[in-house]
């Protein structure tokens, strides 16, 4: 999991980092966090998701 954050995380800087370079849009660190955040959320959707959609196939499967 941390791999993800950590990829979310390097993409959002790496975004903000080039709004900064171009002057195209702002810099904020906070975009940086809540998109860290955002994978986080994403990621635990993910996982909830594919639990609920494996015992639902199982379900299927046995009737």
């Amino acid at each position: 999991m941390w791999e993800l954050v950590i990829a979310g995380v390097g993409l959002s800087l790496m975004i903000e980092t080039i709004q900064l370079i171009t002057s195209r849009g702002c810099f904020d660190l906070d975009d940086v966090l809540l998109n860290g955040l955002g994978t986080v959320m994403g990621y635990g959707i993910y996982k909830v998701a594919k639990k609920l959609f494996a015992k639902n196939d199982l379900n299927a499967v046995g009737n």
